[in-house]
């Protein structure tokens, strides 16, 4: 996965979102999976298992602004990163 291919289809996803919840079904639908990062609150792991920071891949985006937009997602419910490797290996 090209890392400006990315960034550009996951910037479409959350322009196209007014919610948290709504940006989390879109990634879904596109194969990422929102996790519970170790050092970011948000993180994504691509199709192939690779751990994303999810501000880096939004273009225009700070931390505190993906915070802000993702007020109705409980991230210490999220799966942490190795849970969520774990699934996409089986």
């Amino acid at each position: 996965i090209h890392p400006w291919e990315m960034k550009q289809a996951i910037t479409k996803l959350y322009r196209a979102s007014k919610s948290g919840a709504e940006f989390v079904a879109l990634l879904n639908e596109q194969g990422y999976k929102l996790v519970r990062g170790d050092r970011a609150d948000f993180c994504i792991v691509d199709t192939v298992g690779h751990l994303h920071s999810l501000a880096r891949r939004i273009d225009g985006i700070n931390v505190d602004a993906l915070r802000n937009f993702m007020t109705d997602i409980d991230s210490a419910a999220l799966p942490s990163v190795a849970s969520a490797r774990l699934s996409a290996d089986t």
